[in-house]
C-alpha cells in the first residue's frame, strides 16, 4: 500500500518505509522456483581454489540446489579455465552448475544477476575461495522454516597465504572462532560478524522489496545488505559451524587491494545511508539501547568529574609524585623498600619477648 492510503505523509518515518516498499516489486518476469538453494559463486576463472569449492558443493549431503557459476572475465582462456575445473565432476553435479560469463570487472555484478535469474527459493553467495561443509545447504534447509526470512549459520576463520607444491593454500593458523553465535543488528553496525557464505537470502523477498547489492561500493558490499535486509526480513540463527572463511596473509584478498581510507570512507557510506531512512530493530533492542545510553551517561559523568579533579590544586600540586612514582626505577626502589620492611616486620613479630 502506498502512504496517502494510510493517510500519511511519505516524509513521516512509516510513509518513508511504505514508499520503499511499494517501489520495491516492478513487472520484472522472474524464474519460478525449482529448488531450494540457488548458490551463487563468483570467480574471474583464475584461482585454482575454485576446485576446493565446487568439491565442497558437489559433496552436499542435500542436492536441492543449483550452482550459479559467474565468470566475470575479458579473456577467453580465463572462462575456460573455469569451465574445464566444472569438468571432472559426476554428470549430476554438472547438470545443476550453470557457468554464465560476465564483463563487468565488478564484484557486485554477478550478485545482482543472480538475483534476477536464480531458481533457488533463497539463495546464498561463495567465493571462488571460500569452503563449506557437507550440510550447508542441509542446515540452511532445516532452518529456513519461516518464509522471506534470512537463515544464518556460523563460520570459523583460517589464515593462509599462497603456496606451491601440493597445494595452492598454506594455511598459518587453525580455525579460529571470532564471529558471534547469534546475529545482533547494532553489533553488525560495529563489525560484520557474518561472513556472506554464512548467509541464505530470501530471493522472493529481496525481488519484491528492491534489495541489490550496490556496484559503487567497491567492499563492504555484502555488509551493506545484510544490513539493510535484515531490517526487513529478520535473521534465523541455526547455531550450525558450516562455513571456512580464508583470511589471506599475502595480496591475494580485497583486503589488501584498498588503503585502510577507503576501507573507512565505504563503511561511513554505509552507515550514512542507514541514517536516511527509519532504522526498524528487532524486539528486545529499546531495553538495550536504553542500557547503552545510560553506560554512556555513566561515563560522561564520569569524565566530567576527572576532568575536574585534573583541574584542582591538589591534582597539579601532586603531579610531581605522581611522575615520580611512574618511574620505573622509582618504582623498583619501592618495591624493595616494602619487601625489606615486611621482613623485619615479620622478623619482629617472631622474636621472644625479654624476660622480666
Amino acid at each position: 500500500m502506498t502512504p496517502d492510503q494510510w493517510g500519511l505523509s511519505p516524509s513521516t518515518p512509516l510513509g518513508s518505509v511504505l514508499t520503499r516498499l511499494d517501489r520495491g516489486g516492478d513487472e520484472q518476469s522472474f524464474p519460478e522456483p525449482t529448488v531450494f538453494l540457488s548458490v551463487v559463486v563468483r570467480t574471474r576463472g583464475t584461482r585454482r581454489t575454485l576446485a576446493d569449492t565446487l568439491t565442497c558443493l558437489a559433496a552436499q549431503t542435500c542436492d536441492d540446489f543449483e550452482v550459479l557459476l559467474f565468470v566475470d572475465t575479458e579473456h577467453d582462456d580465463d572462462e575456460a579455465a573455469a569451465r574445464a575445473q566444472v569438468e571432472p565432476y559426476d554428470h549430476v553435479f554438472r547438470a545443476r552448475v550453470h557457468v554464465r560469463r560476465l564483463r563487468s570487472n565488478n564484484r557486485v555484478t554477478p550478485l545482482n544477476a543472480a538475483i534476477d535469474v536464480a531458481a533457488g527459493r533463497w539463495f546464498a553467495v561463495v567465493d571462488d575461495d571460500d569452503l563449506v561443509t557437507a550440510d550447508w545447504v542441509e542446515r540452511f534447509r532445516d532452518g529456513a522454516t519461516d518464509e522471506g526470512t534470512i537463515v544464518r549459520s556460523r563460520g570459523v576463520e583460517q589464515h593462509v597465504r599462497r603456496a606451491d607444491g601440493v597445494s595452492d593454500v598454506e594455511p598459518t593458523t587453525g580455525f579460529q572462532l571470532p564471529y558471534a553465535a547469534t546475529f545482533d543488528l547494532l553489533d553488525h553496525m560495529l563489525v560484520n560478524q557474518s561472513p556472506i557464505h554464512t548467509l541464505a537470502f530470501p530471493t522472493r523477498a529481496f525481488r519484491a522489496l528492491g534489495i541489490r547489492f550496490d556496484p559503487e561500493l567497491p567492499v563492504y558490499e555484502d555488509l551493506d545488505v545484510i544490513l539493510r535486509s535484515a531490517q526487513w526480513c529478520g535473521v534465523h540463527d541455526t547455531g550450525a559451524i558450516t562455513a571456512i572463511y580464508r583470511r589471506w596473509d599475502d595480496a591475494e584478498a580485497s583486503i589488501h587491494a584498498y588503503t585502510a581510507e577507503q576501507w573507512a570512507a565505504t563503511k561511513a557510506k554505509v552507515l550514512d545511508r542507514l541514517d536516511a531512512r527509519p532504522l526498524l530493530l528487532p524486539p528486545g533492542n529499546a531495553t538495550r539501547l536504553v542500557t547503552l545510553l545510560a553506560d554512556v551517561e555513566r561515563l560522561r559523568t564520569a569524565d566530567v568529574a576527572l576532568e575536574a579533579m585534573e583541574r584542582s590544586r591538589v591534582w597539579r600540586a601532586t603531579k610531581p609524585v605522581r611522575v615520580a612514582l611512574a618511574d620505573r626505577r622509582v618504582r623498583r626502589v619501592l618495591g624493595t623498600a616494602r619487601r625489606v620492611i615486611g621482613s623485619v616486620a615479620r622478623r619482629h613479630r617472631g622474636r621472644t619477648p625479654d624476660a622480666p
